[in-house]
């Protein structure tokens, strides 16, 4: 992936410079916007996705620079370090720099994406498009951390055949089914007032784990209903109204709407892959999707890929890079040993790895 930049300033000879740079020495790790008019530069932000963007106007309004783009002023002074509390890139240093500036600007941005501020929860997407490569195992893993840490943790299954259940345990006597169509009838009818007490009348919590589910529905076919408002909608409830700080959504990776609503949504997106060479292929056919949809509909989804190697020890496992999507780690382990899923996740919840799961993301 490219990281899309675009930077501002009235000197034309100062970026025919800069452009020329990037060009010879960057022109696979970067993509160069160059204005000298203000608003022609803010108009690209609005219609473009910009990884990163440079202003050389001090006086800028910060609410016109977009949230989803890493920002820092340009400034003639060596001195500077902060304007209007954003970050200043001294202009006359060696364009190398100005390049490991950008780079730190945008690892800086990716980084904050994921934080647990009150009132709204993180999403964190584990998915494949290779199935039996553990991916359910785990997310249960993560939200299990999560819960030890103490923080209060959802783990969504929305797999057509998984269930939660099997890795957690809890009474009740409602399913995802009574979610689902409450949240169903919410949109149906625009009435969403009460959908949170709904939604948490549904929910179980697994006494062992501390991490709340929903049992699965009997009839898998009415997951053929969740389609992209009413993906939006349970999603927005569950962060907004339901008290979580993170959410665990267990989802195989295809392109129907419930699927690209998540990958929109989410915080943070896992690919899961095993190391073998049939999953080496399909992980790097779904990437370049995910980077081909992001250009076409302006939407973080590439951005947020990170790869997590599950099960490398298995026969035939192997790391591969791709471009520069982060790898957060690998879980050595020989699944077959175990016989129980839920001491499975177990152990892997303790690794040292999800100590780092959020912040070690290299670009």
């Amino acid at each position: 992936m490219k990281l899309i930049t675009a930077i501002y300033d009235q000197d034309d000879l100062y970026l025919s410079k800069v452009a020329e740079h990037f060009k010879t020495n960057y022109a696979k790790q970067l993509e160069l916007h160059c204005f000298t008019q203000l608003q022609a530069a803010l108009d690209f932000l609005r219609n473009n996705l910009a990884h990163v963007f440079l202003s050389a106007d001090e006086g800028l309004s910060l609410e016109l620079v977009p949230e989803r783009s890493a920002f820092a002023f340009l400034t003639d002074s060596a001195l500077v370090e902060e304007i209007q509390g954003r970050r200043a890139v001294q202009k006359y240093q060696k364009l190398d720099f100005i390049y490991s500036e950008i780079r730190d600007l945008y690892r800086e941005k990716l980084g904050n994406v994921i934080n647990f501020t009150e009132g709204s929860a993180a999403v964190l997407m584990f998915t494949s498009p290779t199935g039996g490569v553990g991916c359910s195992v785990v997310s249960a893993a993560c939200a299990m951390h999560f819960a030890r840490l103490g923080k209060k943790v959802l783990h969504l299954c929305l797999e057509p055949f998984g269930n939660s259940g099997t890795i957690f345990s809890a009474g009740g006597d409602q399913t995802f089914y009574h979610a689902l169509f409450a949240v169903k009838n919410a949109v149906r009818h625009n009435k969403r007032g009460n959908l949170a007490s709904k939604l948490e009348k549904a929910k179980r919590d697994d006494g062992a784990t501390g991490v709340a589910f929903f049992e699965a529905m009997e009839n898998t076919l009415d997951m053929q209903d969740m389609d992209t408002e009413v993906t939006e909608v349970l999603l927005g409830a569950l962060k907004s109204d339901g008290g979580f700080d993170v959410i665990i959504v267990d989802m195989p990776m295809n392109y129907q709407p419930a699927c690209l609503a998540m990958l929109r949504l989410a915080t943070r997106v896992f690919l899961v892959s095993d190391g073998k060479r049939v999953s080496h292929e399909k992980l790097g056919r779904a990437i370049a999707a995910m980077q081909e949809l992001q250009e076409r509909k302006s939407e973080n989804y590439y951005d947020k890929l990170t790869i997590l190697y599950n099960n490398l020890d298995s026969e035939g496992g192997s790391y591969r890079d791709y471009d520069d999507i982060p790898r957060a780690g690998q879980i050595q382990h020989m699944q077959k040993e175990y016989t129980d899923q839920t001491a499975l996740a177990r152990d892997i919840s303790a690794l040292r790895l999800f100590e780092s799961l959020l912040t070690n993301m290299e670009v």
